[in-house]
Formats: structure tokens, sequence, C-alpha cells
């Protein structure tokens, strides 16, 4: 499997705009980790459970802090905001045979009609660019040129992670 390559991806600068963003964390990890922004506010499932809450703005400003690097995908916002809680505060903690991306995908098939022909990030970021639903792409400093190699992965390295994260 080829990674895919994220391309024209901008710098960006604290505060965000408000807007709809995909936050795809921890690129040196296979998975990435992957999270929603909805107008400022963070949202994201994780092996603590649902996290929510938190102002986006503060979170990505500690995520650069520690080095941490982060690609932001803006989405075109095609409907009015909806609470993304909802999609999230039900699923408890993140455990194998799930994925943090499981309540986005789930948002993006209720909200904006959107599944995607492949599993997991790859494919729902290729539907997002097939359809158009990307704004534009934004990285942290920490990723050196203007475009990045998003790594293919599958269901036993979204477990094994899973499980590394549960024992840390």
């Amino acid at each position: 499997m080829r990674p895919m390559v994220l391309k024209n991806l901008l710098p960006f600068q604290l505060p965000i705009e408000p807007a709809r963003y995909l936050l795809i964390a921890g690129l040196q990890n296979i998975p990435p980790h992957v999270a929603w922004i909805e107008w400022g506010q963070y949202f994201a499932f994780t092996v603590k459970g649902f996290d929510h809450g938190k102002d986006a703005n503060r979170l990505i400003g500690r995520l650069i802090s520690k080095g941490t690097p982060i690609v932001l995908v803006k989405i075109k916002a095609t409907n009015p905001a909806t609470n993304p809680a909802q999609y999230f505060q039900h699923l408890g903690r993140l455990i194998e045979g799930n994925s943090c991306l499981d309540p986005i995908l789930h948002f993006f098939a209720n909200e904006m009609k959107l599944i995607p022909e492949r599993p997991y990030l790859h494919g729902l970021l290729e539907k997002l660019t097939h359809e158009n639903f990307i704004e534009s792409m934004h990285k942290s400093p920490y990723l050196p040129s203007g475009e990045f190699e998003l790594q293919m992965y599958d269901r036993a390295d979204i477990d094994l992670r899973i499980r590394s994260l549960r024992e840390s």
C-alpha cells in the first residue's frame, strides 16, 4: 500500500479561525490520532473516553509546544453548525475494534451524506477531496515542506496502537 500525499499544506498560526476542522495529530504514529474541531471546540474519542469542551486553540498550542506534528483540514461548512458531541458521547472508551475516526465518520454520514468508499482516514480524505469539501489544509511548524506522506494502515495497526495507548 502506498502512502497518501497531502499536498499544498499551508502554515497556520494561532488562533485558528472559527470553522470546522479535521485534526490529524501525531503524524509520526501509525495510525495518527484524528479529532474534530467545531467552531473552536475540540471533540475526540480516546482510550480515556469522550474528550470534549476544550478550547481548540489552547489544545493545538499545547501540541505545538510539545513538538507534535499536526495537520488541520479545514472543511467547507455546507450546513448550519451542529453539536458533534452527539456522535462522541455515547461511545465510552476507545477499545480494540473501534477507531478515533468512528464518530467523525458518523458525523459525515449523517450531517453531510458523505460515506467514503475506502476505509480509515485515507478513504475519508479521498472522499472529501473528490466531493470538494476541503477548503484548505494547514500544517504545524514541525512539518518542513508543503506536503506530507500519510502512511497507510489497517485494522491491525489501529488495534496495536490502541493496545499500546491503553497500556501506557
